[in-house]
């Protein structure tokens, strides 16, 4: 693999683990439970609905922008 290609992947799998912090510090606050308790929940759901953790996570992270839109209070969680 050349080095451009291999820079690429780690941005990509950077964004990637940036929207699951993202998600799991969501979970972690909506749900009074700890990272790691959230992450769980975030596998879990993704293993039930064959989906990766990333998409699981973005979904968490846009409907909470949505809300927090919703309510006037934009946090910038994307």
């Amino acid at each position: 693999m050349d080095m451009t290609k291999e820079i690429h992947q780690l941005k990509i799998r950077l964004k990637e683990r940036k929207v699951i912090d993202k998600a799991k510090e969501i979970l972690a606050e909506l749900k009074n439970i700890s990272l790691a308790e959230a992450y769980q929940m975030l596998r879990l759901k993704a293993m039930s609905d064959r989906q990766s953790i990333e998409t699981v996570s973005r979904s968490i992270v846009t409907a909470y922008d949505l809300i927090q839109i919703e309510k006037g209070k934009s946090k910038n969680h994307s």
